[in-house]
């Protein structure tokens, strides 16, 4: 599986290097407590190497939010498929009404 996420980033890479800008999104991953550091940090190792930019670190659960291509998204979600976490589009949320 590093194999495949390596090979995604350095075709990434590579793209960007020769001027071949991917189109980039707005995400948030969120892994569960238990997932090691290294893990969450390979992701977002992953996303720096191809362009991308983590834009947020949260404190108090262990994810990120970042802006990245869709490529490298399929290829963190490859590196920790063993662990449970969520790569969710990061978007405004909006409350509306509530019962009392």
């Amino acid at each position: 599986m590093r194999t495949a996420l390596v090979s995604a980033v350095i075709a990434s890479v590579g793209l960007v290097a020769s001027g071949v800008m991917l189109p980039q999104k707005s995400v948030v991953v969120v892994y569960e407590p238990n997932t090691p550091d290294s893990i969450v940090q390979q992701a977002k190792d992953a996303i720096v190497a191809a362009g991308g930019m983590i834009t947020h670190e949260y404190s108090f659960i262990s994810g990120f939010a970042a802006r990245t291509t869709t490529e490298v998204v399929n290829s963190i979600m490859a590196l920790g498929a063993q662990y449970n976490f969520a790569v969710e589009d990061d978007q405004v949320v909006h409350a509306v009404g509530s019962k009392r």
